[in-house]
């Protein structure tokens, strides 16, 4: 059977220039299955706060480390988290064809570099504080890796994350550990809080982005008249 090409009508067109706008969004702000997976990774580092915490919850938040072993993968879950937001998009986001979206120009972007760039230190002082003050154990590894999450956190955040909750998820997923690592116990009244609720949203927002992905692809197919 020989398949025709749609007649370029200018209907067609207009189809085809939002269906591509769509597609491309998957490029940079629309992170799908990456974002849901971020959520559940933010329940995990929640997980291991509450119970190597024994389910004690501090609103204010407290100095109560845990074993190093308990937390050490924990420094690894941001990496691995870009790491797969890459893959998705990659892979599986794009798999029809790259379509780079045009940058959101956003004027607030230079201030939250610039916040980053201060709040990264001064976090990272806190930290090393908490660590060599309290005379932490492995305090030497903790601190390297303190230092590295927070550097990671001004670094690639703004480099490397579009969308608003993507950037929220990466602000929690490489403080948290970071936290945990100095023997920080997280507050309930932020940091801990902030885990389940941007959690959530990122799973719901995630799977609804996935769906709206899988209803794209249905469309793109119609149009090229494959169905």
């Amino acid at each position: 059977m020989i398949q025709t090409t749609p007649a370029l009508t200018p209907q067609y067109l207009e189809d085809l220039q939002r269906l591509t706008q769509e597609y491309a969004r998957y490029s940079r702000s629309g992170a799908g299955l990456g974002s849901a997976l971020g959520g559940l990774f933010a329940y995990l580092i929640l997980a291991v706060d509450l119970i190597g915490h024994g389910g004690r919850i501090t609103f204010l938040g407290a100095y109560a480390p845990l074993p190093l072993k308990a937390v050490l993968a924990l420094a690894f879950l941001p990496f691995l988290w870009l790491g797969a937001l890459a893959a998705l998009k990659a892979w599986w986001y794009q798999r029809h064809g790259a379509v780079e979206a045009p940058p959101a120009v956003d004027p607030r972007d230079r201030r939250r570099k610039i916040a980053l760039a201060i709040a990264a230190p001064v976090l990272s002082t806190v930290l090393m504080l908490a660590i060599f003050h309290n005379a932490a154990p492995m305090q030497w590894l903790r601190a390297g890796l303190c230092a590295v999450l927070m550097g990671a956190l001004a670094i690639l955040i703004p480099r490397l994350l579009q969308g608003r909750m993507e950037r929220m998820l990466g602000a929690l997923l490489f403080l948290c550990p970071a936290l945990l690592l100095a023997g920080i116990q997280m507050a309930a009244g932020d940091s801990l809080l902030a885990l389940p609720v941007v959690g959530t949203l990122a799973i719901v927002l995630g799977v609804k982005e996935h769906l709206a992905y899988r209803r794209l692809e249905k469309r793109m197919a119609v149009l090229r008249g494959v169905e």
